[in-house]
C-alpha cells in the first residue's frame, strides 16, 4: 500500500512557517547577542566586568590626577615632595582612593543587577514563544493534513465502492 501524497494547502503551510521561523530566528539571534552582554551571573556578565573596569581605571586617574596637582601646588608653594606635610597629604589621598577603589565592585554589581534579570526575563519570553511558534506550527497543519487525508479516503472509498459495482454491471448487462 502506498503512502499517501501531501495536499498542496499543507506544503505552502509549511513552506510559509519556514518563512516565518527563519525571520524570528533571525530576530532571536539578534536580540541573544544583545542580550549575552546582561546573561549569565552577574559578576560574570560582560557587562559588569566593562563597569568594573571602567570604574576601578576611572577612580585610579582621578586620583593619580590629584597626586600629580598636589605635587604641583607643593613644588610651586616651596615644599618637597619629602616634606611631611606632602607625604601625609599623599598617605590620606591613597587612603581615600582604597576606600573608593573598595566601592567600585559593589556599586558596579548593583547597576549589573537590573540589566541581568531583564535579560534573563527577555531569554525566558523568547524560549516560551519558540515552543509557542513550533506547537502553532503543528497545530495549524494538522488538521489540513487531516481533512485532506479525510478527502483522500472518501475518494479512494468511492473509487473502490465503483469498481465493486462493475461485475454487477457486467452480469445485468449480459442478462
Amino acid at each position: 500500500m502506498s503512502k499517501p501524497k501531501r495536499s498542496p494547502v499543507e506544503q505552502q503551510g509549511q513552506d510559509i512557517s519556514k518563512q516565518d521561523r527563519t525571520a524570528q530566528q533571525g530576530d532571536y539571534n539578534s536580540a541573544r547577542s544583545t542580550t549575552s552582554q546582561f546573561s549569565g551571573p552577574i559578576d560574570q556578565s560582560p557587562f559588569y566586568k566593562a563597569l568594573y573596569r571602567s570604574g576601578t581605571e576611572g577612580t585610579s586617574e582621578a586620583y593619580n590626577n590629584a597626586r600629580s596637582n598636589m605635587r604641583q601646588r607643593a613644588s610651586a608653594a616651596g615644599y618637597g615632595s619629602q616634606q611631611p606635610v606632602e607625604q601625609g597629604a599623599e598617605t590620606q589621598l591613597d587612603v581615600k582612593e582604597g576606600q573608593d577603589l573598595a566601592k567600585v565592585g559593589p556599586n558596579s554589581l548593583v547597576a549589573a543587577t537590573q540589566p541581568a534579570l531583564e535579560s534573563a526575563q527577555i531569554s525566558s519570553g523568547m524560549g516560551t514563544a519558540e515552543g509557542s511558534q513550533g506547537a502553532s506550527y503543528w497545530n495549524s497543519t494538522i488538521p489540513l493534513e487531516q481533512q485532506y487525508q479525510t478527502q483522500l479516503a472518501q475518494r479512494n472509498q468511492a473509487m473502490w465502492n465503483a469498481l465493486a459495482q462493475i461485475p454487477q454491471d457486467i452480469m445485468l448487462a449480459g442478462a
